[in-house]
């Protein structure tokens, strides 16, 4: 994986949410779903990895006008839309896990590596890419367990 350098303050603070998220139990997660998650939540996860809110909203299944209404307002997302951003999240934990592991995590910046490799196309997806299955929790499971094989050597 290639390291992307950002501000290292920020970038230890970020890496500490995306795998606090990531190492929570699922019945956690599940609360935490069920709470669910204000609209800004969304709008620094789009700062977070460098996406258009655009692009990452078509990749979520979230209309951009919901997620301004809802951030303007300060208000949460619906159940099915924060599960979506906290399994985001939970992937970029994964990959910054992973990295972590592998004594190179000191200058990686996961979310931004995480929104370049979900847009490749992968032999281990049939040639498809992460980004056309991050909209169903069947298909994060899916690109987690791809994830996980690459860590592996399985595919590389």
């Amino acid at each position: 994986m290639r390291s992307i350098v950002k501000d290292k303050p920020r970038h230890r603070a970020q890496a500490e949410r995306f795998l606090r998220l990531y190492e929570l139990p699922l019945t956690e997660r599940v609360r935490l779903i069920e709470d669910r998650v204000k609209a800004r939540v969304f709008k620094d996860m789009v700062a977070d990895m460098a996406m258009s809110q655009k692009g990452l909203a078509e990749l979520l299944r979230i209309p951009v006008a919901t997620v301004n209404r809802k951030a303007m307002n300060d208000d949460l997302l619906s159940i099915d839309e924060s599960e979506r951003v906290l399994n985001l999240f939970a992937l970029i934990g994964q990959v910054q896990k992973m990295v972590a592991e592998s004594d190179h995590a000191e200058d990686f910046d996961a979310p931004k590596w995480v929104a370049h490799w979900i847009e490749e196309p992968l032999p281990a997806l049939g040639g498809k890419r992460p980004a056309e299955f991050l909209h169903t929790a069947s298909g994060f499971i899916i690109v987690s367990d791809v994830l996980s094989a690459m860590q592996s050597g399985a595919y590389l």
